[in-house]
């Protein structure tokens, strides 16, 4: 989006105007930027909740491949055990 008006904001004149009355174009241009960064904002924080489960499924994942670990050398022990 960034991009998109970076390209087009320099082929608009500046004295071009929507709206004759300068408070309603000011007003209509702030309802227009506080949807732009509520949209900004659910995105940084999606992106957020995104890195945060990442790192919680590779601690599951560790913790899951732990629990694996310990059991297969609980069981070579105990076979150890029932030979000697």
């Amino acid at each position: 989006m960034n991009i998109v008006l970076l390209i087009i904001m320099p082929a608009i004149p500046n004295e071009f105007c929507i709206l004759d009355n300068l408070v309603r174009a000011n007003s209509v241009a702030f309802i227009l930027m506080l949807i732009y960064f509520g949209f900004c904002f659910l995105l940084f924080y999606e992106i957020k909740n995104f890195a945060v489960n990442l790192y919680q499924m590779f601690n599951v994942y560790n913790i899951y491949k732990g629990i694996e670990l310990v059991k297969k050398n609980i069981g070579e022990q105990e076979e150890k055990e029932e030979e000697g």
